[in-house]
């Protein structure tokens, strides 16, 4: 009698960049605009802040690609790896620090070269179903 063994799981998910995370950054520093003026310091030191915190949103601005999707990917032998666009997926490690919500997945991970990065995946990412296997298979995988 043989043991036939299934093939191993896998999940795969492309995703956009959450137009929502981006709405609540730039919110946030505008009011960390804001609150640079009604600090009690010297001028210039408000001057200081506030150009770090435009130049902070520019950035926001800059890096903010509605249009570039991402893929994350879970093999039963090879484990999560990771790619942006047509990028070849490399292999991540995902770090327990990851946190899972019912809006906002934040994975924290380490790539192949031992690097911290963070992918951020809101709920409007993707359709409600692949959200919610993502959020399945973060916690139970691993």
């Amino acid at each position: 009698m043989s043991v036939h063994q299934s093939d191993p799981y896998s999940f795969l998910v492309k995703f956009y960049p959450s137009r929502g995370v981006f709405y609540v950054g730039i919110v946030v520093h505008v009011l960390a605009l804001f609150a640079c003026f009604l600090t009690e310091v010297a001028l210039i030191v408000k001057g200081l802040i506030f150009m770090m915190v435009l130049v902070s949103l520019s950035r926001q601005f800059y890096i903010f690609k509605p249009q570039q999707w991402a893929q994350l990917k879970y093999s039963g032998v090879q484990g999560w790896s990771y790619g942006q666009g047509e990028q070849e997926l490399t292999p991540i490690t995902i770090l327990p620090s990851t946190v899972i919500t019912t809006r906002l997945v934040i994975i924290h991970a380490l790539n192949e070269n031992q690097q911290w990065q963070a992918i951020v995946i809101g709920y409007d990412s993707l359709a409600d179903d692949p959200f919610r296997q993502l959020r399945v298979n973060l916690k139970v995988l691993d």
